[in-house]
């Protein structure tokens, strides 16, 4: 028998681009922030990848692992690579955001191969029966690894245990696993470019979460509640580790990215130690955490290993609303863990979270206070701000569909990075996003650590003499717009003029502005009295801030051409000050 395992679709009708993590929520990106060409931000499908493992292992079946969101895949190409491989199941993974256009694939599949189709992933466990009415044959309920084998070696479905209307299956040891698959796709092809500094490698030293929080689709989806964290042997972990240094030599670290790589503090400094003995320590690593536990004595340990970078889930400032989320969450040990990573230079990447049950203007508010303290007192290097937005599944979904918070049920709406679909009765969708907008600027304007070794006077060397006006594209964060700007104004007769969204935390008075909306920064954006008067204006040279590496900006090109229809010529200055001349052709792809 021919098994196809396939990961959600990369690409939709539109051309948007899918970021689907397995047991967090997917993420779509516009078109116009990437170039198709190249790929995007993606994240290994490490439960897939570790059923396709197991079976490779287990039975005796041939089995193809298909990943068309690495591979940036839409309907059509999809649909055409599964159907050469001739499957007689195809496995599928799916999320409620991809649902409609995954299982749009698996009949389009099932249609042209009579295959059997087995959905897993965040929404067939929360509503399975909707997903055999939308024409799966079998639907998988949390962990499905042992479910899928199970099946494939020929046991009755009405007794495998994972397999609907079954019980759930008791959860999987991970020491019983293979290593995950690396022989279908190439792990090292995954990457999270923004994010992380160095070729990383994503791998999976445990399992799970101590805690429950209820907007998590991993504890309450896919593990079924608190006490699901399950650690790995330190020795197979480190094992791994050199053996896919070994096979890939251009990894450069490794990205644990466990739910709670911290479950436990004993666990993480005998995995430092085994790291160290085996001379893995070169390596960077970075890893998801918890703040719980984040004393010296670990952050010691973990920076002699290699450790560069934590991520830890913040959330939020407020008691009632950490409360509310069955969150765990002291500030005091916030700032004590934070203070401790700092002195022994490990980097903290801060999630946060607003519009969650139990928060309100003035709540969610007390949050973006504490995210400019810790800002500006060097606490974080890097942060995420996402909308919580109730995932199906969890109990944070059920208590807002109970009281009618949920303003659609158009499940291509549930991307907790643009879109608010819970409206509560003292909290509406507007003002959430209000909030999150807020908080956005805030972050922006204060700029962090991760920018405290920008050397913003290079700005002056690209300006050429005998400039004595040009534009300012404000495409960056404000604490860079601040910067730049205190650089010009060292150039005498130098006048600015500002290309920027306008904000009422800014002040930019007394400089000439053109003002642009909300949404992407292209030309046909602008409104034609903007452009007309730029145009008019002349500009001997424009400058173009970009918000990470100068060279990799194909997220820039609309702005780019903003910058070649108004003026002469162009500059960009990134993050870090350096300049780059437009008229040199620059890599435009990640």
């Amino acid at each position: 028998m021919k098994i196809v395992l396939a990961n959600s679709v990369g690409m939709g009708e539109n051309g948007e681009r899918y970021v689907h993590f397995p047991s967090r929520w997917t993420a779509v990106e516009s078109p116009s922030w990437y170039d198709h060409s190249k790929g995007w931000m993606t994240f290994y499908p490490f439960m897939l990848a570790y059923c396709s493992a197991l079976l490779k292992r287990d039975t005796s079946h041939a089995v193809k692992l298909l990943d068309g969101n690495l591979n940036n895949w839409n309907h059509k190409t999809y649909l055409e690579k599964i159907i050469a491989e001739k499957p007689d199941w195809l496995v599928m993974e799916t999320s409620t955001l991809a649902f409609a256009m995954d299982m749009k694939l698996a009949a389009a599949v099932k249609t042209a191969t009579g295959c059997t189709v087995i959905m897993s992933g965040q929404h067939p466990s929360a509503f399975p029966l909707e997903t055999l009415k939308a024409g799966a044959d079998h639907v998988c309920i949390g962990e499905y690894e042992m479910t899928v084998a199970e099946l494939a070696n020929g046991a009755h479905p009405g007794k495998v245990l994972g397999l609907y209307p079954n019980p759930r299956r008791p959860l999987t040891d991970p020491n019983l696993l293979p290593w995950p698959e690396d022989d279908d796709v190439r792990r090292i092809d995954y990457k999270e470019p923004v994010v992380n500094e160095y070729r990383e490698m994503e791998m999976f030293a445990s399992r799970g979460c101590p805690l429950a929080c209820n907007f998590c689709v991993v504890a309450n989806v896919y593990y079924n509640g608190a006490g699901s964290w399950r650690p790995r042997d330190v020795n197979d972990v480190t094992d791994e580790i050199a053996a896919m240094k070994e096979k890939y030599p251009e990894m450069e670290g490794v990205f644990f990215d466990d739910e709670a790589h911290n479950g436990r503090k004993e666990f993480v400094i005998a995995l430092c130690k085994a790291i160290i003995a085996k001379g893995l320590h070169i390596l960077k690593y970075n890893a998801m955490c918890g703040y719980w536990n984040l004393d010296r004595e670990l952050l010691e340990w973990m920076k002699k290993a290699g450790y560069y970078k934590l991520r830890v889930g913040i959330e939020t400032a407020d008691k009632d609303v950490a409360r509310a989320m069955h969150k765990s969450q002291s500030i005091k040990k916030l700032y004590a863990a934070l203070e401790a990573a700092r002195d022994v230079g490990i980097r903290i990447y801060g999630t946060f979270t607003y519009g969650a049950l139990g928060s309100s203007p003035e709540r969610d508010r007390s949050t973006t206070s504490l995210i400019k303290d810790l800002l500006e007192k060097k606490l974080l290097y890097d942060m995420q701000i996402s909308i919580c937005t109730p995932q199906p599944g969890t109990p944070f979904y059920n208590s807002c569909a109970g009281d009618g918070a949920i303003t659609t049920f158009d499940w291509q709406q549930y991307d907790g990075g643009r879109n608010v679909i819970q409206s509560f009765r003292h909290y509406s969708a507007g003002q959430i996003k209000e909030e999150v907008a807020r908080a956005r600027r805030v972050a922006a304007n204060a700029g962090g650590p991760r920018f405290k070794d920008a050397d913003f006077p290079r700005v002056l060397t690209g300006i050429p003499a005998g400039i004595k006006k040009l534009l300012l594209i404000c495409s960056g964060p404000r604490w860079q717009t601040r910067a730049l700007l205190n650089e010009l104004k060292k150039r005498a007769g130098l006048e600015v003029h500002l290309l920027v969204r306008p904000d009422p935390d800014d002040d930019f008075s007394g400089y000439p502005l053109w003002p642009f909306n909300e949404g992407t920064l292209a030309p046909e954006r602008l409104a034609p009295e903007a452009q007309d008067g730029m145009r008019r204006e002349s500009y001997p040279l424009a400058i173009v801030q970009i918000n990470h590496n100068c060279e990799d900006v194909a997220d820039y090109a609309d702005i780019f051409r903003i910058a070649e229809t108004v003026a002469a010529r162009w500059i960009a200055v990134d993050i870090k000050g350096t300049v780059r001349d437009g008229a040199v052709p620059v890599r435009t792809g990640r």
